[in-house]
């Protein structure tokens, strides 16, 4: 359950806050994990750091709200941020009021934002958008993240977020006769980056393994509707990520917030579009009936506290197949030069299913 503590309450505690604040920057600079971090320096026009001043961070989605003081210093933190898009709000004796409401915090970033200060009074406001620095200088960490932009508008053959990896400098699906390269459905199992093996590189989901123990390959893969964002570090990561030397494909799925949000839907295809091969024996077209579909929901349980989503996707594939148990003996009446029995053969069908579901249940993080 979240506390939040008002800022006149802090003001009270500011020898605990800045020590606690101080501790929380050099958390900061080592987190490398699914969630996000924000810290930065409020000054006046002058430079000088401002002491004391209240910074609030409201989540968009959910309305779950930190706060976190200033130290002598001017600096403040907060760690273990989800990834989503916030609101910075901060207060200071003798200076306008600053609120932010476009931060955008993204899987494993360590954002940073600092503030200048305008002098006024409590009751003015200052509205700056798209401050956050984009340049992170606190880890040499070298990745892409693949966020909902990319995931919603490009197109996906078979809808595999991995796919949308390829997109990352450095990232190429590796050769086709290495095992890990392929699982179920023809799935992509594996990524080869920045010239490392295929089951060089590991994969975690909402921070936990997601790594085949087997071959080190990709173990569950989510359908793209439940995916927010994932990253794609590629290069000099830090040592909690030290199983695997090629990279890192760092994924988090959506949560639930205050409102109520689905979808649903099926992707068909079959062979009355489809063309009939050109050495097929018959004028028949093969069988191929490809089902993919599923839905989303995500909604509040106890609004700007308790959240839940969920998500299901299925596959359904039946397609003609040679039978590559038995070999066919010519009956009396092919041995004849009569095929037409054989033509009107029934051909073997190939049937397989899949399904994937994901379920999350959240809540509001505490200040």
């Amino acid at each position: 359950m979240r506390h939040t503590t008002s800022c006149s309450r802090q003001r009270k505690l500011h020898g605990f806050a800045a020590v606690w604040c101080v501790l929380l920057l050099a958390t900061t600079l080592h987190a490398q994990s699914d969630t996000s971090s924000l810290a930065g320096i409020i000054s006046d026009p002058a430079g000088a750091a401002i002491t004391d001043a209240c910074v609030s961070l409201r989540n968009a989605a959910t309305g779950a709200e930190r706060e976190s003081m200033t130290n002598e210093e001017g600096r403040y933190a907060f760690t273990l941020v989800a990834p989503g898009a916030y609101e910075v709000t901060i207060e200071a004796e003798g200076f306008k009021q600053f609120r932010d409401s476009q931060v955008q915090l993204q899987v494993a970033q360590i954002g940073q934002l600092d503030v200048t200060m305008e002098i006024g009074g409590a009751s003015e406001m200052g509205e700056v958008t798209n401050t956050l620095s984009l340049l992170t200088t606190e880890s040499i960490a070298q990745g892409t993240v693949i966020g909902q932009k990319q995931i919603v508008s490009l197109p996906l053959n078979g809808r595999q977020f991995l796919q949308l990896a390829l997109l990352v400098p450095g990232a190429n699906p590796g050769g086709r006769a290495v095992q890990q390269n392929s699982i179920r459905q023809g799935q992509q199992g594996g990524l080869s980056i920045s010239g490392g093996r295929t089951n060089n590189t590991a994969f975690l989901l909402d921070g936990a393994a997601n790594t085949d123990p087997d071959y080190n390959s990709l173990n569950y893969s989510p359908n793209v509707d439940a995916i927010g964002e994932f990253q794609v570090q590629t290069a000099l990561f830090s040592a909690e990520y030290g199983r695997a030397s090629g990279g890192q494909i760092n994924v988090v799925t959506k949560s639930g917030a205050n409102q109520i949000n689905g979808a649903a839907w099926e992707f068909l295809r079959n062979r009355v579009f489809d063309a009939r091969p050109f050495n097929s024996v018959t004028s028949e077209v093969p069988k191929f009936q490809r089902n993919q579909f599923g839905g989303v929901i995500g909604a509040p349980i106890v609004r700007n506290r308790l959240f839940v989503f969920g998500a299901y996707e299925g596959l359904r594939l039946r397609q003609a197949a040679a039978n590559l148990t038995s070999v066919s003996v010519p009956t009396a009446l092919e041995r004849q030069g009569d095929n037409a029995v054989s033509l009107l053969s029934t051909p073997n069908i190939a049937r397989s299913r899949v399904s994937s579901m994901t379920f999350r249940l959240g809540a509001a993080e505490d200040s």
